[in-house]
């Protein structure tokens, strides 16, 4: 797999990234907007519950989509099938939703009040940020490593970079965006924000040097509502 090159790779994600954001914010705008962003317990006149999970799940995935894709594109250089890389990168993010959208349904039967859940989430989600995991799963996302064992075997070459990355990408901002979904805290824009905020932390030259003002910023803020 060594030297595989995929001219246009980079724009792919790019482009996949900015189609992810326009339809978010396009759906935003509709009355799925609470299920997508809240969870089922968000309210839709005709949404089951699976298909409010549904709706919820593809708000999840057009979020990922949208800012935490473009942290595996350097690795489309070096793969033969961006198309593969990014589906194993999103399946790593898909998990993690999955396990998001358990924790919201849970929290949305339990007596717990709104404000409560999210400043617990942004206090643990700061907390994790001054942590040495965090530190670790933000060296590997921004290693951008193959798999150690190259075969020549290019499509499983292709999914199993994307998983590594994803997973490493999910170690490194996944608790942020946990928190803001089981904080009930989503919708468009924040959930935007926030993963733009991982987004660069992981990519940027300087981004590592963002972890520790984010987990104090995320802890105040998690404690203010709290308090509030």
């Amino acid at each position: 797999m060594r030297g595989a090159r995929a001219p246009g790779g980079v724009a792919g994600i790019a482009a996949t990234s900015a189609l992810a954001a326009a339809a978010l914010a396009g759906l935003g705008a509709t009355a799925w907007a609470p299920v997508m962003h809240h969870g089922p317990a968000g309210g839709h006149a005709h949404a089951s519950g699976g298909l409010a999970a549904t709706a919820w799940l593809v708000g999840w995935g057009l979020m990922v989509a949208a800012t935490m894709l473009p942290v595996a594109a350097p690795l489309t250089r070096r793969v033969r099938s961006p198309a593969l890389l990014a589906a194993g990168f999103l399946a790593a993010w898909a998990a993690l939703g999955a396990v998001a959208l358990a924790g919201v349904v849970a929290l949305g039967a339990s007596p717990l009040p709104a404000t409560a859940a999210g400043g617990a989430a942004l206090v643990a989600a700061g907390a994790y940020q001054l942590t040495p995991a965090k530190a670790r799963a933000l060296a590997r996302c921004r290693a951008h490593a193959l798999p150690s064992r190259a075969s020549t075997d290019p499509t499983g070459d292709a999914v199993r970079a994307g998983l590594a990355q994803g997973r490493a990408s999910v170690a490194c901002c996944g608790p942020l965006m946990a928190a803001m979904a089981l904080g009930a805290l989503g919708g468009a824009l924040p959930m935007l924000a926030a993963g733009a905020a991982m987004a660069t932390e992981a990519a940027a030259p300087w981004g590592a040097r963002l972890t520790r003002p984010l987990g104090v910023a995320l802890a105040m803020a998690g404690s203010l509502a709290l308090l509030g």
